[in-house]
């Protein structure tokens, strides 16, 4: 699988999860399993590398967001997502759905393939 099929399978997995849901809020003291908080970490790191220079035009700072796709398909493997405690399953898809923004701020990568 190329890198471009790999970003566009995983932000079509992404997309999948959270397109039916509007939760946004993430709370850290609600993230339980290893991958849950690996992903919120690079997340966080990754967002304040390329928010700023994104603003700002410079394209291959969107291919940072890259280095998310191994986290977020392990995430994606290793962390039931829909589990019978609401308040955790809305946390997981709002670290799904700050994933998807950031997979998804220059172009709709969904289209590609």
């Amino acid at each position: 699988m190329t890198p471009i099929e790999n970003l566009s399978n995983t932000t079509k997995r992404v997309h999948n999860i959270i397109k039916n849901d509007d939760y946004n809020e993430i709370y850290e003291c609600m993230l339980l399993e290893e991958d849950e908080i690996i992903l919120y970490n690079e997340l966080k790191i990754i967002e304040n590398i390329i928010e700023t220079p994104l603003r700002e035009g410079h394209l291959r700072y969107y291919l940072v967001t890259t280095l998310l796709l191994s986290t977020i398909n392990k995430f994606l493997d290793n962390v039931k997502i829909h589990v019978n405690v609401e308040s955790i399953r809305q946390n997981r898809i709002s670290l799904l759905r700050k994933s998807y923004k950031l997979l998804t701020m220059v172009a709709d990568t969904t289209k590609l393939w």
